[in-house]
Order: structure tokens, then C-alpha cells, then sequence
């Protein structure tokens, strides 16, 4: 707030005190007394926070404040004074658009006398955001719907019991508008243009009403001493009304947040007012705190009203509201409270195997319980010994089991009525048995069993003889022939068979020797009785060693004792073609030579299995990628990975890394965070005037010099220097990263075209091309510093450049920057970058430099951030456009840019 406003809403707050005081707005009783200017505009990350009220005079007077009793009927009231008519509301919306106009009318409370007065006013659309919204036309850049406000006269309230400073239910804060229940005096209405055509919106309140000073009508008076501009009114909430609807708890203190428009609407985004007071109502009593509920006990404990819900009460307002789902009841409502009186129903048992019932909730009819399982009964069957109920039904068990009385009969069946079996007789020829097994077909005849068909028994071979069938078996007996009785076995190569203890055995068998040293000695056929002949494999008979050449030359060919010997020579392997050399090793060169095999291994080459690469191919070089290709280890230099047994082996030379030799064998170049290379003094001049800065072993160097008045010492709370790229106040964020240089409402969104970086030890190649907004950032670079940072996501900046002001020049709509010879230090080696204001409102950036003093990022996110600083509008004016861009690893340690995912 400027101080001349904040001066004007002291004097206005004092003011105010004292016309409420000597009126008697104030109650007697109350024990605070608190109007507070609202403490807005600041500066945050809600946008909401900056918008200017400028009509808050107009709030003349409130009531009531601080602590008072909340006796049945308070309320809440404003008066309102100024030189034009209340605004109550928008009336009336029209929205036009390329196909047409469209028109909306909301009710509203018309003024139909002056002064007026009505209860629970219509104030029109309530709606907040959109065409229809009844709101100014109060707005943000970047945030649409988010800054305009309600027309009607609103109340936002926040419950301040545990928190005394909470402004949570303000409208800054995103609170939700109450209109009022009534309103007097004068208002009138306004209407709301929308028009898409050309992206304009406004408001235009209807022509004021006569003016009727401070004469409210049926409102009450204003309190003396308040300014007169001539039109007057008073606008009321209930807080019983307020209490009911959940918005208020007696015994709670709240901030009171009221907003009103006048009637002339002229300023830029409409004539607003605000003002805010504290407020604790409480009760004096239980009569109080009627919470217009039936089914709740209400109390006042210590100016704090209890609501107790009442046990098993349910509140109605007609008796379908009571169904308690029990058809046993009647439902009724009474004085909005349900009663569930039961039924009158007489139950009695249904049979011996149930018992009476009760009335069922479902159907209001009898139920109809069965008797307990086991509870004697009688079925009528004399055929059941035992009867008992089961499940609501006499069952009968332990039946008479009737059985036959032989196996020429069938069971009978028992007589129900005498429980007697029957005994009937088998059909005749029925199967049965007679007790001789030598008979093997026996059937019923007249109930009798009689048997037949006898079994008759024969010589069962050549050395036995016909037995006898034994009746308790049904078996023959199988007496032998005598021991040397002739006999034939069937096997030709026995040529003496007798029986002997009843078989019949061959004796006397035929020999079989060998025919030759290339035959074995054969068998004998059971059939013919002949020898067989069999051959030795691969046995050849020879006199000489030319009779034994088998054509192979992996063979030794020699003749012994009158036998072919072809022992094999070891490791030859013969062949035809070179084909047949293959030994699926793919680092030996097979030929065929004199038809053997030659396998000749290659040098240098180790043959490999995909399934075992990782132990055939491992060269112990952290630095290469082992493969198994087509049989052979492959080993692919990994760029720009260096391998290393100790730290000392990777010193890149560049004072602004940490070097060192990790697991498994390769070195790590780690950013210093905060470090920045250079070759001169002049490459580190951070425009702070509080240090000396010097370039000492590649790396710069600020020593912080003290005195009495400007230089104090270094302060960890120390506020960001946008520009200078340092992270001045600790937060890890630097320049235009840091909120502190760039608020969120001036931050773009920017699209990375094109990005190539390439490192060279301490410099990297650098090129850039980018979108950095579609519309709304507005730069100026012969009046804007323009800073390029690159860091990684949450890391600190690899890269920062600032290019002055006076180092670009403008040719039409290109603003360019050239520095071959790197003398412009802050620019950090970048060879030029040109930016370009297109028509469509689109700004475009190039950057590049062969050698820009660049720490090299790892592969990953990284966020790249151009910053417009102008020294003559100071920070506040600041703007910017970032973004996160994904970056993966090339060829010779490249960088190359991937898409987000």
C-alpha cells in the first residue's frame, strides 16, 4: 500500500472509532472494540492480495463489534454513504459473441419507494465465475477469473477462535460471499457486458435514485457524525440466520470482511470498498441457541452454545419421512419429529410342528416358527417306529425293514396300517445257488433252487491225464502222466522230450560254433533247428595292409593276423569341403586340406555365448561395453568415460569439479555447487560492492570486505541481488530461479526448439533456440539486462550469463548481441544472441558460444531461465519465461535433447 493510502485509512479507521463510539453503534457491554483496514494490497503469490479497493470510504459505519451477547433477532449491519446509489447487484447479463447477443435477467430487488427497505433481497446473479458471473471487472494478467469480485453487497467470514491473525475466509484468500437479508434506504441494479468480440467486459449501474440522504426508512438510524455525500443505505445480515446455515457458532470469535460497489463504476476494474471488524457473539442463554432443531438439547456453557442431539430422535416433515422399514409400526410425524408405534396382531401355532408367531417387519404378518428339530409328533405310519419334527415337518424314521426269507423270495413290504412284512416267491428260473459247484446252472423254480448243467473234465496237456469235479470247489483234479512218458516241447533245438512230474522237458540240445574270424558263433532256431551266422561289424579279412584302405585319412590302415585294423588318428577330423571343418568357433580359420580338417585359432579374438557373456567377454575395463557378437566378445569404449585405479588419475583441470575415482573403476567430474570458472578478475565481478573479486587458480574468488556503514558483515537472510548470478540469500536458488526476482505473475512458460550442448573440459559448446512466450511478456532489451541460467532440476547453476542492456542494438523488430572476442565478461563466452518480436506477440531467442564457461551437467532434467531485469524500473518490473527440458547422453560426451515425458 502506498503510504499516502495507508495515512487515509488510519485517519478514516479514527475516524470511524469515534462516530461509532458517540453514536451507540457500539454496544454498551462489549469488552473489544476493533476495526482493522483489512491490511491489503501486499505482494504474494496470490495475485488477489495486489488489488486495489478504492472506494472503502464509503463503509461509514459497522455494528456490532467485539464481544456482545447474542440475543435473539442481532444482527450484522453496514451503512453505507456516498455520492451515488448502492450497487445491490448485477441484474442483467449480455454476452456477444460473432453469431449473436444474448441476454440474461436475474431477479433483483427493485427500489419501488424512496426510502426502501426489504427483507431477504434478490440482488441478482451470484454466480462467480464466467459469462454469467455477477462480478467487476477487476482482473490479474495470467490468472482469468480470479480477480474480479462480487457486485452485491458481501459479508466473508473467518473463524478466528484459534488463530486470532487467520484472514482465511477473505475474498483475497478465496472466501465465500454472503449476500445480505436485508437492505434500506437506496440502491439499484447494474448490468454486465460480455463482449467476445472484442475481449471486453463491463459493468454500468442503472441511474441513481433520488437522493435520500441518511433517511433509511424502516432501516436503523446511522449513527451521528457520519459524512453525507447524499445517498444512503444499510445493509443487514442475521446471525441467527448465519448460525443456522453453519456459517456461525456462538462463542466463536470471527473477522467480519464486508465489500461493497458504488454506483458509478468509473474506475479500472470498478469502485470497490472494504473494510473488516472482530466480532464475538455470545449467548446469555439457552434460549439463544435454538438451533430450530426438534431432535437436538440446546445449551449456553461459558457464552458458547451445545447443540446434544437426542437419542433415537428423527426429524420429518411428512410421514413418508418416518418409514422405519417395519411393517409391524405405524409411522406418523408430529411436530416434525417421527413416532413408531407398534401394531395389534394375534399369532397362533399352525400344526404339532410349529409354534405361535410374532408380527414380521417385513410383511406385518404372522411369522409361523417351527417347533425344535427332534420334538415328538405322529406321522399316521404305523411302518415308522420313531417320529420327531424336522425343520417344521413330522418326519418319520427307524421304518420296519422287511427282508426275504430265502434266495428263491424277495423282501416284502410293510403294511402301514398293521406294520406286517409279506413274503413273496421269486420268479421262476430266477438264478440261485444249490450249494454243488459242480453244478453250473442253478435257477428258482416254484421258490425252490434246483441245479444243472454239471461240469465236465478233460486232460489238460500231453502229460496229464482226465480228472474228477469236486463238488465244494467246482474244480476238476489234474492227475500227471508217468515220469519218461514221450512228449513233443515244441523247440526244434531239443532233440530228446519226456514228461517228467507232468511236463514236458527237452534234453539233448544242438551246438553252434563260428564259421570264420569275421563271424561269431551263432543260435539256434526253436523252429528249423539250424545255427545262425552272425558277422563281426567293420571286420574285414585281408592278407596285406593295401586290403584294409577305408579312404578316410584320420585313419592308421593296417592287415593283423589276417584282420583289417583302421584305428583312428587322434584329432584328425576328415572331410570333403570346407564345410565340414566347422567347429562353431568363430575365432579359429577351418580349412580342408588333404581331406583332413585343419582349425587354425585367430589372434586376439575370444569366442563367446550370448547366455554366458558377461564372465566369456569381461575385459575388466569399467570404460567398455562387453558384448557377445555372432561368437565373438565385442568391448565398445564408453565416451567420455575415463577409467581409473585413484583420484589422481582424474583431474579434468578444472578447479570448479571434484574428481574422483568411484566404484566400479571410473572417474566422476562433480559440479562444485556456486563455483565459476574463469581466466581473469574480470570474468567475476558479481556487482556487489561489499566484496573484492578475483580470479585465483581458474576459479573466482569474493572476499567480503567490511566496514561501518554499507558492509556490515554477510547475512545469511542477505536479500537476493537479481543479476549478479550469486545466491545471495541461501535458498539454494539464484537470480531469476528465485522468486524474490521474479514473482510467479511475472513468470512465462518458454518451449526449448532446439538445444545442443557439447562440453570441452572447463568450456562448453552452447546452442540454443527458443519460444520463451506466446503473449503477455513484454521486453525490452535496450532497456533490459537479459540473464541466461542453466542448472540441473533442484541442483544449483551450471551456467549463468548476464547480457547488458547497452551491448544490444535493434533492427526493426531483432534485438542483437554479438561478442566474438569475449569482452564483455558477465556475458561468460556467449559469441552473440538475438531476440526477435514476432507479430502474433510471440518472442523468440538464440543463443550460441563455441566456448562458454559452462560447467558440464550430467545427463537428466535441466532447467534453463532467461530473465529481464530493467535498473531503471527496479525488481518489481522484472520478468522471466522457464522451463525443464530432458537431455541425454551422445556421442563424445554430448548432450543431446529428448523429449519430455
Amino acid at each position: 500500500m502506498a503510504p499516502s493510502k495507508l495515512g487515509r485509512r488510519i485517519k478514516f479507521a479514527l475516524a470511524l472509532l469515534t462516530a461509532l463510539a458517540t453514536s451507540g453503534a457500539i454496544r454498551a457491554h462489549a469488552r473489544t472494540v476493533t476495526v482493522l483496514p483489512c491490511s491489503y494490497p501486499f505482494k504474494s503469490t496470490d495475485p488477489r492480495t495486489y488489488v486495489a479497493f478504492n472506494e472503502s470510504e464509503v463503509l461509514r459505519a459497522f455494528s456490532p463489534q467485539g464481544t456482545i451477547n447474542a440475543l435473539p433477532g442481532l444482527t450484522i449491519k453496514v451503512w453505507y454513504n456516498d455520492e451515488n446509489a448502492l450497487t445491490l447487484g448485477v441484474r442483467r447479463v449480455i454476452v456477444k459473441t460473432f453469431t449473436g447477443t444474448t441476454t440474461t435477467d436475474y431477479p433483483f430487488s427493485a427500489l419501488t419507494q424512496n426510502p426502501g427497505g426489504v427483507l431477504n433481497p434478490q440482488v441478482g446473479t451470484t454466480v462467480l465465475d464466467g459469462d454469467q458471473a455477477g462480478t467487476d471487472t477487476s482482473a490479474c494478467s495470467g490468472y482469468p477469473d480470479l480477480c474480479d469480485r462480487p457486485m452485491f453487497p458481501a459479508l466473508f467470514i473467518t473463524d478466528i477462535t484459534t488463530n486470532p491473525t487467520s484472514t482465511a475466509g477473505d475474498w483475497q484468500h478465496g472466501g465465500t460471499p454472503i449476500p445480505p437479508h436485508a437492505v434500506f434506504g437506496t440502491w439499484k441494479g447494474a448490468v454486465r457486458t460480455v463482449d467476445k468480440t472484442r475481449s471486453l467486459v463491463t459493468v454500468l449501474p442503472d441511474a441513481d435514485p433520488a437522493k435520500n440522504y441518511w433517511n433509511l426508512g424502516s432501516g436503523d438510524p446511522a449513527p451521528l457524525g457520519l459524512t453525507n455525500q447524499g445517498w444512503g443505505a444499510e445493509v443487514r445480515w442475521n446471525v441467527d440466520d448465519l448460525v443456522a446455515a453453519g456459517k456461525m457458532i456462538l462463542g466463536h470469535a470471527y473477522r467480519l470482511q464486508f465489500m461493497v460497489h458504488d454506483g458509478d463504476q468509473t474506475g479500472t476494474g470498478g469502485d470497490s470498498g472494504e473494510n473488516c471488524v472482530n466480532i464475538k457473539p455470545n449467548c446469555a442463554d439457552a434460549t439463544a441457541c435454538d438451533d430450530r432443531n426438534p431432535c437436538t438439547a440446546d445449551y449456553c456453557v461459558l457464552g458458547s452454545c451445545g447443540h446434544a442431539p437426542i437419542a433415537g430422535c428423527k426429524l420429518c416433515t411428512t410421514a413418508a419421512d418416518c418409514d422405519d422399514g417395519n411393517a409391524c409400526t405405524t409411522d406418523s410425524c408430529d411436530a416434525g419429529v417421527c413416532h413408531n408405534s407398534p401394531i395389534t396382531l394375534v399369532c397362533t401355532a399352525s400344526d404339532q410342528c410349529h409354534t405361535a408367531g410374532t408380527c414380521d417387519p417385513a410383511t406385518g404378518a404372522c411369522t409361523n416358527p417351527a417347533q425344535a428339530d427332534g420334538t415328538p409328533c405322529t406321522d399316521g405310519n404305523v411302518c415308522t417306529q420313531t417320529d420327531a419334527c424336522v425343520a417344521g415337518a413330522c418326519v418319520g424314521t427307524n421304518p420296519v425293514v422287511c427282508t426275504a426269507s430265502d434266495q428263491c423270495h424277495t423282501a416284502g413290504t410293510c403294511d402301514p396300517a398293521t406294520g406286517a412284512c409279506t413274503n413273496p416267491a421269486q420268479a421262476d428260473g430266477t438264478p440261485c445257488t444249490d450249494g454243488n459247484a459242480c453244478t453250473q446252472t442253478d435257477i428258482c423254480a416254484a421258490g425252490v433252487c434246483v441245479g444243472t448243467n454239471p461240469v465236465g473234465c478233460t486232460a489238460s496237456d500231453q502229460c496229464h491225464t482226465a480228472g474228477t469235479c469236486d463238488p465244494a470247489t467246482g474244480t476238476c483234479s489234474n492227475p500227471t502222466k508217468v515220469d519218461g512218458t514221450p512228449c513233443t516241447d515244441g523247440n526244434a533245438c531239443t532233440q530228446t522230450d519226456t514228461c517228467a512230474a507232468g511236463a514236458c522237458v527237452g534234453t539233448n540240445p544242438v551246438g553252434c560254433t563260428a564259421s570264420d574270424q569275421c563271424h561269431t558263433a551263432g543260435t539256434c532256431d526253436p523252429a528249423t533247428g539250424t545255427c545262425s551266422n552272425p558277422p563281426i561289424a567293420g571286420c574285414k579279412l585281408c592278407s596285406t595292409a593295401t586290403d584294409c584302405d577305408d579312404q578316410n585319412a584320420c585313419t592308421y590302415d593296417t592287415c593283423v593276423s589276417g584282420v583289417c585294423s583302421n584305428a583312428p588318428i587322434a584329432g584328425c577330423t576328415p572331410c570333403a569341403t570346407v564345410a565340414d571343418c566347422d567347429d562353431h568357433n568363430a575365432c579359429t580359420l577351418d580349412q580342408c586340406s588333404s581331406g583332413a580338417c585343419n582349425n587354425t585359432p585367430i589372434e586376439g579374438c575370444t569366442p563367446c555365448t550370448t547366455a554366458t557373456a558377461a564372465t566369456d567377454c569381461d575385459d575388466q575395463n569399467a570404460c567398455t561395453t562387453d558384448s557377445c557378437v555372432s561368437g565373438v566378445c565385442s568391448h565398445q569404449t564408453i565416451r567420455p568415460c575415463k577409467p581409473c585405479t585413484s583420484p589422481g588419475t582424474c583431474n579434468d583441470q578444472n578447479p570448479c569439479t571434484t574428481d574422483t575415482c568411484d566404484a566400479p573403476g571410473v572417474c566422476h567430474n562433480t559440479p562444485i555447487a556456486g563455483c565459476v570458472n574463469c581466466t581473469s578478475s574480470a570474468f567475476c565481478n558479481d556487482n556487489n560492492a561489499c566484496t573484492t573479486d578475483s580470479c585465483t587458480g581458474g576459479a573466482c574468488v569474493h572476499t567480503y570486505v567490511y566496514n561501518t556503514t554499507t558492509c556490515l558483515g554477510p547475512d545469511a537472510s542477505s536479500p537476493e541481488i537479481c543479476g549478479n548470478c550469486i545466491d545471495d540469500d541461501g535458498n539454494g536458488l539464484t537470480d531469476f530461479e528465485d522468486p524474490a526476482c521474479c514473482l510467479e505473475s511475472s513468470t512465462f512458460t518458454m518451449k526449448l526448439k532446439e538445444s545442443r550442448l557439447h562440453p570441452h573440459g572447463a568450456t562448453t559448446r552452447l546452442a540454443l533456440r527458443t519460444v520463451l512466450a506466446r503473449s503477455g511478456l513484454a521486453v525490452n532489451p535496450l532497456d533490459d539486462d537479459v540473464v541466461l541460467q542453466i542448472r540441473p532440476e533442484g541442483g544449483t547453476d551450471v551456467f549463468c550469463a548476464r547480457i547488458p542492456a547497452a551491448d544490444f542494438t535493434k533492427r526493426r523488430r531483432t534485438f542483437k548481441f554479438g561478442d566474438p572476442k569475449h569482452s564483455v565478461a558477465s556475458a561468460r563466452g556467449l559469441d552473440g544472441m538475438k531476440i526477435k518480436l514476432m507479430p502474433d506477440g510471440t518472442i523468440r531467442l538464440r543463443t550460441r558460444g563455441k566456448r562458454a564457461q559452462m560447467i558440464s551437467p550430467n545427463p537428466g532434467r535441466l532447467q534453463v531461465t532467461v530473465g529481464f531485469r530493467s535498473a531503471a524500473a527496479g525488481d518489481g518490473a522484472n520478468r522471466c519465461a522457464t522451463t525443464l527440458q530432458t537431455f541425454g547422453a551422445g556421442r563424445h560426451g554430448r548432450l543431446r535433447m529428448l523429449p519430455n515425458r
